[in-house]
């Protein structure tokens, strides 16, 4: 896990135990989280498959079996090409 990441995941957690500070803080974290996501739309970095499904893990929360299900793709496809972006869009 890189830095930002734990960074992230320890102020996640604050949050969700009550720490309302922690969402300040990890706004310009989110902020640059969303500007990359946004870069490699614009770039067109992402092709449709992997664009779906970093929208529907990342901005509506479903699960990788859900994705799967609805874009009628094998789990085995979801995964890799979830992790590939995230691995993108996160900060380095």
């Amino acid at each position: 896990m890189s830095e930002r990441s734990g960074q992230v995941s320890e102020l996640l957690q604050r949050w969700v135990k009550g720490d309302h500070e922690a969402l300040g803080a990890m706004a310009p974290m989110i902020y640059e989280a969303l500007r990359r996501l946004a870069d490699y739309h614009l770039k067109s970095r992402l092709d449709d498959r992997q664009g779906k499904i970093v929208q529907m893990k990342f901005f509506g929360g479903l699960s990788a079996p859900d994705i799967a299900q609805l874009l009628g793709i094998s789990l085995a496809t979801v995964e890799p090409d979830w992790r590939r972006r995230e691995s993108s869009c996160v900060a380095k």
